[in-house]
């Protein structure tokens, strides 16, 4: 293999891997404005692993709509079991409609 594949196999390909999944998460985001979502794009792909690097040190683990995603699931999933337990036909399909719904 040349010197520029080895090049290309070792820094260019990972480097564009990373770029493609921070603009992912970026257009994923719903916690900043269009602005700094572009300027966290051109930060990025201007300053190559270092900015990926800050990026990723800086973002939030866990996004607030995550939380409430989570909580909600939760919810849903103890209606369905105390429903289950209870044997109440009623409430297990009303528990069943509402997680199918929230699905949609």
């Amino acid at each position: 293999m040349s010197d520029l594949a080895w090049i290309i196999f070792l820094f260019v390909i990972p480097l564009a891997v990373l770029w493609t999944a921070i603009v992912i998460d970026l257009v994923r985001r719903s916690d900043i404005s269009l602005v700094r979502k572009l300027l966290w794009a051109g930060f990025t792909a201007f300053t190559a692993e270092f900015g990926a690097v800050v990026y990723i040190a800086m973002r939030p683990l866990r996004y607030p709509e995550d939380g409430l995603t989570r909580r909600a699931e939760n919810e849903l999933a103890d209606q369905l079991l105390s429903a289950a337990e209870r044997g109440d036909q009623g409430a297990l399909e009303n528990s069943r409609q509402s997680a199918m719904s929230a699905l949609k």
